[in-house]
Order: structure tokens, then sequence, then C-alpha cells
């Protein structure tokens, strides 16, 4: 999912209180390991249930001319947020208000967002249609070289799209893959499978 503009209806258990939510937004910032912009904070708070979409850009806004947040422009031009210091004093200390499960939720769901988006930064899945089929070229970019630059043949663009995806999912566990086939690392190979079996389970 685009963590581009969500919108949801409230869901039972969101937060409704606007101090509650500015709490929880002061909260995120502090926890998350980088700034987030608007978008990305709305995506967060959309897919954990936890705040709907307008109760958030007035919380943000209040924040904002507060002076609990700033804006900053960041390295690819967006427009993202940071805390003040007293937004970090409200974090810290008044945090302990919201429930841990709603604390825990949008950390957790923030985490994965930004972990997924430098992984999208760091590879490139393209499918290209050829005479006899479709090839599926997945890069892998690096500090210099890249670290790795592949290709598949696919018959048909069902199949092409499969392997795009499983390109994407799982690149991590594909190039640790083929280093342990060609060191005839072993080891390597059974922590791969062990890793992947409980995806087969489910």
């Amino acid at each position: 999912m685009s963590e581009k503009m969500v919108f949801k209806d409230s869901e039972p258990g969101s937060l409704s209180d606007i101090d509650e939510i500015k709490i929880l937004i002061c909260y995120l910032l502090n926890s998350a390991p980088q700034p987030l912009d608007r978008e990305q904070m709305n995506y967060v708070f959309q897919v954990t249930g936890t705040v709907n979409y307008f109760s958030f850009c007035q919380a943000l806004k209040e924040l904002t001319d507060t002076g609990h947040v700033a804006e900053q422009d960041a390295e690819d031009g967006k427009r993202v947020f940071v805390l003040t210091q007293r937004g970090a004093d409200t974090a810290k200390t008044l945090s302990g208000v919201l429930g841990r499960a709603s604390r825990d939720k949008v950390v957790a769901a923030a985490a994965e967002l930004l972990s997924r988006t430098k992984r999208d930064k760091g590879q490139k899945v393209a499918v290209d249609r050829v005479e006899d089929g479709y090839i599926v070229h997945l890069t892998v970019h690096d500090i210099g070289s890249d670290l790795l630059d592949m290709k598949l043949f696919a018959p048909d663009r069902m199949q092409a799209d499969l392997l795009a995806d499983q390109c994407s999912e799982n690149t991590i566990n594909l190039y640790k893959g083929i280093i342990s086939i060609l060191l005839n690392d072993r080891r390597g190979l059974a922590e791969i499978v062990e890793e992947m079996q409980p995806r087969r389970q489910e």
C-alpha cells in the first residue's frame, strides 16, 4: 500500500481527543529514527486505525502553531516534521497518558514504513517485454558498484509479475542465497530456509 494520502473512517478504540492525538504525534516523531513527512504520518495513523485523517490534520496544525513541531526541508526536497525541545518534553512527560497498545502500534508501523522506503530506494525491479516472453530485471544498489544485477526470464506476464514481487519482498534472502550457493555455504542456506519456513506454514 502506498503511503500517499489515505482516508479511513474511525475505528473502535481510535483516539478522538485532540490533546491525546497531539501527544501521540509528539511520541511518534520522538520515537521514529528520522523525521516524517505529512503523508508518512497520516499513513501510520490510518493503517493502524488510531487517528482519523481530519483529527490528525487539526492536531498537527495546532502543534505547529504552538511550537511543539517544526517543518524543515529534507534532502529529497520534501517537507518533514521534527520535534522542537518543547515537543520532545511533551513526548517524554505525557506519553504515559496514552495506551501502550496505541503507542506500540504507531511506532511499529512507522519503522516498517521507513524500512520499506529505504529498501525500495536501494533496489529496482523492472519487467520488460521481449519477443518470447518477459525479462524481470533486479538491481540492488550500493555505494559504488551495484551489489546485484540480475535478469530472469518468464514465459508469461503472470509469472513475470510473481517473480518481480518475490524479488522485491525477498531481496536480502535472494542475495544471501546466491552467495551461499556460490560459496557452498550450507549453513547460510539452512538459515534462509529456516527463516522462510514460518511463511510456508501460514
